[in-house]
């Protein structure tokens, strides 16, 4: 153990110090004082000792540390019991007069400077362990920042910023958003899977869509840019690096797909697309960033966009001009956006680890939510770091390369790691720091399955439009709208389509795996399908 040095000048420091005090007692002549002072020195380390024992115990049961840790602190306060005991019976029991107490004869000088350097070499043997702790910890710190900016997005001229029109639109929304009295229960209203009619002409919508018409013109205009880049400092990553205005990107989601939704109701389905195809884009930009909440309200615009397009669709044939509007990117992947936001999300939890060096203080708010203070974070390093970073580093490899595989191979092992961090032998600040993800992978899963299911529907739209006809199975889309048949996340096999009286649906099996034949996902019991149809009527067999 790294640390034998460290726990036996500790046991030195404490039996000199018991020795020390059994010399002074032993010439007391009055025996009420002399014990009592005697059981006071005696039970001063054995309270320190058996606390540290207790605590390690208790963590030890809970896992939140490795049990290694438990035997030396057992064996250090066994030693420590016996030490106390072989001073008593051989300097404290009574002997006939004159001699008295041997401890009596015991040099009181020679101790207290035995006692005294003792402990002055144990301190500077606990600074010099603290000390190449805090020195590990300043290089984690370098390797937190260098991490972040390996999966930082690149910068871009302001010119073709995308961001910039967003931050701009989400001032121009305000804190509320500018709601109208009943928006939220009309927007779930609509949302349903059976909603009633759209409700365009209702004045709220209305004048809520004239006022927010500044806002609508920035988000389309930033559907044209090339690029998103919010400068978010990746070069010194912190857990309060969140997205800008999370609150406000969903707002505005809403008030593009509520304008989607009024223009086509209007008859202006070129100007709902548009809108309909600028949430598509504000889902890949604010998703593309490194960060976890990033691509996870990625996901949920994308979805929102998913949405819409059903919603404004008409019954019949579009022109090929008119799907043009709308852009689904083949490119997109947010498995590989998970992976590299758990990578950023790995920068995040060094920079935490190296926080724990002390040079900001008790008042930082990891040291705060941790329970450690000033006196407990040396501690912390000298004893329980390297353990803590050794199964960081190991859940850490484990997302890693979960999230590099596609996930219905990877589904099971998500759950087995989920539970070692709730119930398994991992570090302290770990077990706070690290998240628990199978949500997030299922949702990534969910997302790339609906983009693809979309992307294949809309494919099929432009074969209807070129051939008269919707296509009998999706293989006929294969070179030409489509290079292949996208792959079902949930099983790797290609995307399922269905015939019905209406048109086809096009659908993957979704998170609970099981073929319900094209039925909607429902939102809250998480049963169905990821399903889209493609209205027009469908040709005979």
């Amino acid at each position: 153990m790294p640390y034998a040095l460290l726990w036996l000048e500790s046991l030195a420091v404490s039996l000199l110090l018991v020795a020390l005090l059994a010399a002074c007692v032993a010439r007391l002549r009055s025996p009420g004082p002399s014990v009592t002072l005697f059981v006071l020195a005696v039970l001063a380390p054995l309270t320190v000792y058996g606390g540290l024992a207790g605590l390690v115990l208790y963590l030890a049961v809970g896992q939140s540390i490795a049990k290694s840790l438990f035997v030396p602190v057992a064996v250090l306060l066994g030693c420590y019991v016996v030490g106390v005991a072989a001073i008593c019976v051989r300097g404290l029991r009574r002997r006939q007069a004159p001699i008295g107490r041997p401890a009596a004869a015991w040099p009181r000088g020679k101790l207290a400077v035995a006692f005294v350097a003792a402990a002055v070499v144990h301190a500077m043997t606990f600074w010099n362990l603290d000390l190449a702790a805090r020195q590990r910890l300043g290089v984690l710190r370098t390797e937190a920042g260098a991490l972040a900016m390996s999966v930082a997005p690149p910068r871009i001229p302001d010119r073709d910023n995308a961001a910039i029109l967003y931050e701009q639109a989400f001032e121009q929304l305000g804190p509320s958003g500018g709601t109208f009295a009943g928006w939220d229960d009309a927007w779930e209203r609509w949302l349903e899977p059976n909603a009633p009619p759209f409700e365009a002409d209702d004045p709220n919508v209305q004048a809520f869509l004239k006022r927010h018409a500044p806002t609508l013109r920035l988000l389309r205009a930033a559907a044209g840019k090339p690029g998103c880049y919010f400068d978010l400092g990746y070069h010194n990553p912190s857990v309060s690096m969140i997205l800008p205005a999370f609150d406000q990107s969903r707002r505005a989601e809403k008030l593009l797909a509520l304008s989607a939704r009024s223009r086509a109701a209007a008859g202006d389905l070129p100007g709902a697309l548009q809108d309909v195809n600028a949430l598509f884009v504000a889902g890949e930009h604010i998703g593309g960033g490194p960060l976890l909440i990033a691509v996870l309200v990625g996901i949920v615009i994308d979805a929102q966009a998913c949405q819409t397009l059903a919603a404004v669709l008409p019954a019949g044939p579009l022109p090929a001009e008119t799907l043009a509007a709308v852009n689904v990117e083949a490119g997109v992947s947010y498995r590989r956006l998970l992976e590299r936001a758990l990578r950023m999300e790995e920068a995040f939890r060094l920079s935490c680890f190296a926080a724990m060096d002390g040079r900001r203080g008790a008042d930082d708010p990891i040291w705060g939510y941790a329970g450690f203070g000033e006196v407990a974070a040396p501690c912390y390093r000298v004893f329980m770091l390297n353990e803590d970073l050794a199964s960081h580093y190991r859940l850490s490899g484990l997302y890693s390369n979960l999230a590099s595989q596609p996930y219905h191979k990877s589904k099971g092992e998500w759950a087995t790691i989920e539970k070692e961090i709730c119930d398994g032998p991992i570090g302290l600040l770990t077990r706070i720091l690290m998240p628990a993800i199978s949500k997030a992978s299922e949702r990534a899963a969910e997302g790339d399955a609906r983009r693809r299911v979309v992307r294949t529907a809309l494919a099929a739209m432009r074969y209807r439009a070129q051939h008269g006809r919707l296509p009998e199975k999706l293989e006929d889309l294969v070179g030409k709208s489509l290079p292949i048949v996208p792959r079902d996340p949930f099983d790797g096999k290609p995307l399922r389509c269905k015939r019905t009286a209406g048109g086809l649906t096009i659908y993957s099996l979704g998170a609970d795996g099981t073929d319900d034949g094209g039925t909607p996902l429902h939102g809250k019991q998480r049963k169905g399908d990821i399903a889209f149809d493609v209205p027009g009527a469908a040709t005979s067999r």
